[in-house]
């Protein structure tokens, strides 16, 4: 059963696989963002730079709390394509056009012409996630 399948069978699979996805993605988010202030106070000193580093870490831990968030539905997009036999070399190419050739030149630019930092480097790698998750739903939704 190569290529298609029942659009009804897999949108309800979709529906239902995502529907846990955002709850479970939103929790690891929540848990990054409310956790990261005590246990970046804890781990630095109370100097400036110390400050300075806690706050970054905190801003980091922000951002890797949205990627997880970005990244489920498109890995739950993936599985789907995976469990009906498209691994041919679209689902890859989505993948590499998605975050190979601009993500990471625009996490570069944000951390170093922006001063963002390391935030910079994930708002990079958030934005190719973004980006590879919507060209996964949109390859399912295809059929």
């Amino acid at each position: 059963m190569r290529g298609r399948w029942p659009l009804s069978r897999s949108a309800a699979t979709f529906s239902r696989a995502c529907s846990t996805s955002p709850q479970a993605s939103s929790a690891v988010c929540l848990i990054l963002v409310l956790m990261a202030a005590p246990l970046t106070g804890r781990m630095f000193q109370a100097d400036p730079v110390g400050a300075a580093a806690a706050l970054l870490v905190v801003g980091t831990l922000a951002m890797l709390g949205l990627t997880e968030a970005l990244a489920n539905p498109g890995s739950v997009a993936a599985g789907l394509l995976r469990g009906h036999k498209d691994t041919r070399v679209y689902p890859w190419c989505l993948r590499l056009q998605a975050t190979g050739p601009w993500a990471p030149p625009l996490g570069l630019r944000l951390a170093d012409g922006a001063d963002l930092c390391i935030s910079g480097l994930w708002v990079g790698l958030a934005a190719g996630t973004a980006v590879m998750s919507a060209l996964m739903i949109a390859r399912v939704s295809r059929g």
